[in-house]
């Protein structure tokens, strides 16, 4: 399961055009392609629609809203992984979000979990280098490109990394990149594509070291370029943008690296006859959006204190503007949520457009603040108290307008050199897969699902 983040068939359908004899467009030939429907309810996130796919019950069952949430409630309908690994199958997880932790009762091949987990844990332990390595730069992102520092700990994560499969070609890729920051800081806007080829190395290492009989590769690093830059490459009037030849080729770039991995995948299931899907369980399409400044809280502490919040807590990884939270008990959790619902910007505008609270963890999202710089001050609680942003430990900063947004249909390309292709893109309830991909490697599903999917599944 190549999991491509949020990709539809607009970007298949573009690239392809732009990339006649791709590996994308030559698998498209020989495959069976449908378009996946979320039925999630509410905004719909990655970290809600893919649970979806793998667990084969929506958000409103499964309950899961937010990266690093308490996930006790959805344990009665496990990922897919779970399910096959209970079965006996070997299966290998890389990157699939919702994945922490690495399951203690079961045996896998591998298992890398997702690039928010709350510790760099991964089996076998010789991965958790990638792991470190991902969480730190996940932890600095937060929407902004910083500077890299070649520090002890990072130059040892590069050792480690070239000994469970890090390549010489991707180094030198990276220090290319490295090299055309410097000459042209446009360039910064490609950094975060990055990750998938070094995980990819890293998967294909695990793969080959021991082969699984289902595995998960996930990747975010189309989703993000086409959040952004969507209509700086896609759009036919390009006068609302600034030419940026750069930018405007932000999603060809990341399309072209996850096509390069797209055919090695192919050539490696050809070679062991097994069956090879890409999927996305949703997609994105072009949206409006307003400019303007973006909010990060930057310094936890500060702002934790700031609000009035004295108990314990963990701050856990989320993708921005969500911030997300772990107390010790659910009581502190409520209160916290409580305290953050008070915060207000000067325009009498809540600090957090959402804030959600499941079991003692807690998300929060950052609304964007006013334009002027002379209104960086927030309001505690009831008070007419205000400290500044320095203070509470926020900071403004310029980024890229948003360009695309999520919409509930997805792709999925379904290769088997066995099977007839059919290219109809026939929808396909997100949910239904599952069931699917578990069925390619000999397992039927327990009658509870099956009860439950007669019952709730849309046709």
């Amino acid at each position: 399961m190549y999991e491509l983040n949020e990709v539809p068939w607009a970007i298949i359908d573009w690239y392809v055009a732009r990339r006649p004899e791709s590996n994308i467009a030559c698998i498209l030939k020989c495959s069976r392609s449908y378009t996946t429907n979320s039925t999630d309810q509410g905004e719909l996130h990655p970290w809600v629609t893919w649970p979806t796919l793998h667990r084969g019950v929506n958000n409103t069952v499964h309950g899961i809203e937010f990266l690093n949430q308490d996930l006790t409630e959805a344990s009665a309908f496990p990922p897919l992984w779970e399910t096959a690994a209970a079965a006996g199958k070997k299966v290998g997880v890389f990157g699939s979000l919702q994945s922490y932790p690495v399951p203690q009762n079961q045996t896998y091949a591998f298992y890398v979990p997702d690039t928010f987990a709350p510790k760099p844990d991964a089996y076998p332990a010789k991965y958790e280098a990638l792991q470190e390595l991902n969480l730190r730069q996940t932890a600095s992102d937060g929407g902004i490109v910083s500077s890299v520092k070649i520090d002890r700990s990072v130059f040892s994560n590069v050792v480690r990394l070239f000994r469970v499969g890090l390549s010489i070609r991707t180094v030198f890729r990276i220090a290319k990149q490295l090299m055309r920051e410097r000459i042209n800081p446009a360039y910064k806007t490609r950094r975060a594509v990055f990750q998938a080829p070094i995980a990819f190395d890293v998967f294909l290492h695990a793969f080959k070291n021991n082969p699984p009989q289902l595995s998960t590769f996930f990747s975010n690093h189309v989703a993000g370029m086409m959040h952004r830059y969507w209509k700086h490459g896609l759009q036919n009037n390009k006068s609302d943008h600034n030419p940026d030849p750069v930018r405007a080729g932000n999603i060809e770039f990341a399309m072209d690296v996850a096509d390069e991995q797209i055919g090695r995948l192919r050539n490696l299931a050809d070679r062991t006859r097994a069956q090879f899907v890409i999927l996305s369980s949703m997609g994105q399409a072009p949206i409006e959006r307003r400019g303007g400044d973006q909010l990060r809280i930057e310094a936890i502490d500060r702002f934790v204190s700031a609000i009035g919040f004295h108990a314990p807590y963990t701050s856990q990884l989320a993708m921005h503007p969500d911030f997300n939270f772990s107390f010790e008990a659910n009581d502190h959790a409520e209160l916290f949520a409580e305290l953050v619902k008070k915060v207000k910007f000067p325009d009498g505008r809540p600090l957090a457009y959402k804030v959600n609270v499941s079991g003692a963890t807690v998300n929060i999202g950052v609304a964007q603040p006013r334009s002027s710089t002379g209104e960086d001050f927030i309001s505690i609680a009831d008070s007419e108290k205000e400290v500044p942003f320095v203070q509470a430990g926020l900071r403004r900063f310029a980024r890229d307008i948003g360009t695309a947004y999520h919409i509930p249909e997805g792709i999925m390309i379904w290769y088997d050199a066995e099977s007839k292709p059919n290219m109809s893109r026939s929808n396909i309830d997100s949910r239904a897969i599952r069931s699917q991909i578990l069925a390619a490697i000999g397992i039927d599903e327990p009658q509870s699902y099956l009860n439950f999917e007669k019952e709730n599944l849309v046709a």
